[in-house]
């Protein structure tokens, strides 16, 4: 991107503790890249290495072998699954975790099928609404609100000398992610 653009571009992660590789001490570190890491010739290189190995094998060549879950290996599904290190639960903390998992994604699941049909409605209405902002049937009133809202272009700030490190906010949110084994 930085070579289509000619723009910078900002790394943002959260910071590894060094003593435990698992852990993250939940610091924000985001670190501003004028040059491109990979030069365009060295990313051209890499998309035409990772093109034929995909077409030799969809000749039926060999597949290359791929070590470790690392950059390298074009083949997503030939990379080493990751060992699970999450712990392992006894007795009934066990069926608990199993019921609510359960519950969260039977939940999780109609939460997505309504969301396709939500789009869908949503979709209907405003084909069938037309240009018109509200319109009622018999027991539904449908009304449409367009908002606009100002963003700003921090990088362009940044480049123009403004000072938008003092204004950051931070925030903190959880995220949980459930599988079933």
């Amino acid at each position: 991107m930085m070579h289509a653009l000619g723009l910078p571009a900002a790394w943002v992660g959260l910071r590894k503790n060094p003593d435990d590789p698992e852990d993250f001490d939940g610091e924000l570190h985001i670190e501003f890249v004028d040059t491109p890491p990979r030069s365009k010739a060295e990313i051209l290189r890499r998309a035409k290495a990772v093109r034929d190995a995909y077409l030799h094998a969809r000749e039926g060549g060999e597949v290359p072998e791929c070590e470790g879950d690392r950059y390298p290996c074009p083949f997503l599904h030939l990379r080493p699954e990751k060992e699970d290190t999450a712990e392992q639960a006894a007795g009934s903390e066990a069926d608990l975790i199993d019921e609510w998992g359960r519950r969260y994604l039977k939940a999780h699941e109609e939460e997505m099928a309504a969301k396709e049909a939500k789009k869908e409605a949503r979709a209907k209405l405003i084909e069938i609404a037309g240009n018109r902002l509200a319109i009622r049937g018999h027991a539904i009133r449908f009304t449409r609100t367009i908002q606009k809202r100002a963003t700003y272009d921090t990088n362009a700030m940044q480049r123009d000398g403004v000072p938008i490190e003092k204004y950051r906010k931070v925030s903190e949110s959880e995220r949980v992610t459930v599988t079933e084994v």
